[in-house]
């Protein structure tokens, strides 16, 4: 077995405790190709944190980092607040539907700026996927919004 694949294996396989140790790493993706949900599914495209799709500046790419660790240090601070309100479930529920909102708003901005650009064929498809993922974010915010008024956080 090449060296290569055995510590791929040896990643993989170690109890997800490497996994585990990632999963809160933001991962922005620099790309020449708009998300496309039929090639890599929108499960996937959705689990990105930036999609910044060329052309891109510099200023751009630093402004969507820099975006991501704003909304993280405030969905902390209102998660904080619920755990000491005594609330952990709603806290969990608060953290996901805020991390899925955030991810979903910025797929959406690349895939628009795509379509603007004129660098997606089909469509119909894609407008399809955006008026979902458009509805679903306006459920996640009406959510959102209704934990922060009941918990005044």
């Amino acid at each position: 077995m090449p060296v290569r694949q055995a510590i791929v294996n040896y990643l993989i396989d170690d109890g997800g405790v490497f996994r585990n140790s990632l999963k809160d790493i933001p991962v922005s993706m620099l790309t020449a190709l708009p998300p496309d949900e039929k090639v890599v599914g929108i499960e996937t495209i959705l689990k990105i944190e930036n999609y910044i799709v060329k052309p891109f500046t510099k200023k751009e790419i630093l402004d969507k980092v820099a975006d991501v660790f704003d909304q993280m240090e405030e969905m902390k601070k209102v998660s904080k607040a619920l755990l000491d309100n005594k609330v952990p479930k709603i806290a969990n529920e608060y953290e996901h539907l805020v991390n899925e909102l955030h991810r979903r708003n910025r797929v959406v901005g690349s895939m628009e700026k795509s379509l603007n650009l004129g660098l997606i064929c089909d469509t119909r498809s894609i407008n399809d996927v955006l008026d979902k993922q458009k509805e679903m974010t306006r459920v996640m915010k009406d959510r959102i919004k209704a934990i922060r008024d009941k918990y005044d956080v």
